[in-house]
């Protein structure tokens, strides 16, 4: 993909017009208002923001090719300092654990659920978000020696990162931003490390702070995790529809055929976001 080529907004509020895509989203949507209003998310919001952090993280990992179990990352994320020696962890614990620290932190940055007071909050910085995201996410990996300091927030597609700082900042709705920036660092290594990962986050942010996942506790990358080839199979279209000489149907079915497996990941986030929710209400996690 050449770089910076991003494509017209029109194009792509063609695709995320399609009868398939909006059927998809407006399911999503309304599975997400429920999830909002789930009786679990009264009281013990941030339970289960802390629970839909450690899930999120966990299917990161298996985006990032290391299989680690949500139970497994749960204990380590319990563990004392003193008990994560990078000595004592593999590879696989490293890197899930540096994930399961960007997701908790952009958790704790997100607006709180049923507050009395409203809190004033600034707008944070793009730039700043996507550093401190990646960071996070390669400090196991870095405590341990397996990942050179001087790589972290350090694009190795500089021309890619300027259109991905352009998508977050442009006029477009949230469903196509969030999917656009999500799409563009799986099929761009942006980062020498994680490069999906901080795609998948940042669109869970695109998503939480434009409204459209106000409780924060959709577990949105679990089916790109679990159902590997139906994910695979709809970013190949999105990447053909970005190659040069498509015709302007074929981008936009392309481009639709993502966005409406997209949705349909999000979708299943709420279903999970409501199981959690559940289970804190029952104290049974």
């Amino acid at each position: 993909m050449p770089e910076n080529s991003l494509l017209p907004h029109a194009t792509l509020q063609a695709a995320a017009d399609l009868p398939a895509v909006s059927r998809a989203r407006s399911e999503a949507e309304h599975a997400l208002s429920e999830l909002r209003f789930h009786e679990g998310l009264r009281r013990q919001w941030e339970a289960a923001r802390a629970e839909a952090a450690i899930r999120e993280a966990t299917a990161l990992a298996l985006l990032e090719g290391a299989r680690i179990s949500v139970d497994d990352l749960r204990e380590l994320s319990m563990r004392e300092s003193r008990d994560l020696h990078p000595e004592a962890l593999d590879p696989v614990q490293s890197l899930a654990l540096g994930l399961w620290r960007a997701q908790w932190n952009l958790a704790s940055s997100f607006p709180p659920l049923n507050a009395r007071v409203r809190s004033v909050r600034r707008p944070r910085p793009v730039p700043a978000l996507m550093a401190a995201l990646h960071r996070d996410m390669c400090s196991g990996l870095v405590e341990a020696g397996l990942v050179n300091a001087r790589e972290v927030a350090l694009p190795a597609h500089p021309g890619e990162l300027a259109a991905v700082r352009a998508l977050l900042q442009a006029p477009l709705p949230a469903w196509v931003c969030a999917a656009e920036v999500s799409a563009r660092l799986r099929v761009t290594p942006v980062f020498s490390v994680a490069s999906a990962a901080l795609g998948a986050a940042l669109a869970r942010w695109v998503l939480v702070e434009r409204g459209v996942d106000p409780s924060a506790v959709a577990v949105i990358t679990a089916l790109h995790a679990l159902d590997v080839p139906a994910s695979e199979g709809a970013l190949a279209a999105w990447r053909l529809a970005h190659q040069p000489g498509a015709g302007q149907d074929e981008v936009i079915a392309g481009l639709g055929q993502w966005y409406e497996f997209f949705a349909r990941a999000v979708l299943e986030g709420a279903r999970i976001g409501q199981d959690v929710a559940l289970h804190v209400q029952a104290g049974r996690l």
